[in-house]
């Protein structure tokens, strides 16, 4: 099947994620390594692709998701063994990981719905938020 797929990657060493994902059906890749990717004969196998911050954006922009977007983030904040401050952990996600327009969308949301400055985001502010979005509040 990886040799049948190598025409959807630049780097034969990435046909595997391809395969992996249409063998389990999946509709996107999601990957930091998008040049590698043939967008046009993904889109051939049904399958999009995206970067992290484009695919947590699109989670977090969605009125279905947007609560369990923020209920996983809590839950890694909680697992993580040194404990940051809330600010600290989004700043970590920014600058780390590069999910800058999560981010930034995220901490419009709280700021506006909950009414906390972006330097005062908390555990309450973030859980205030999920019970606003449950009761259709700002979606």
């Amino acid at each position: 099947m990886i040799d049948s797929l190598r025409y959807t990657v630049q780097d034969p060493d990435d046909a595997h994620v391809v395969a992996a994902a249409k063998q389990e059906r999946c509709d996107i890749i999601v990957t930091e390594n998008i040049r590698d990717f043939n967008r046009a004969a993904l889109v051939e196998h049904r399958m999009n692709l995206a970067t992290s911050d484009e695919f947590m954006t699109e989670l977090f922009e969605g009125k279905e998701t947007k609560a369990i977007v923020y209920g996983g983030l809590l839950d890694m904040w909680a697992r993580l063994r040194e404990r940051p401050t809330v600010p600290q952990f989004l700043e970590r996600l920014w600058g780390r990981d590069r999910l800058y327009g999560f981010i930034q969308g995220l901490t419009a949301d709280v700021t506006q719905n909950v009414g906390v400055s972006r330097d005062r985001i908390d555990q309450r502010a973030l859980q205030t938020r999920i019970r606003q979005i449950e009761q259709g509040i700002g979606i």
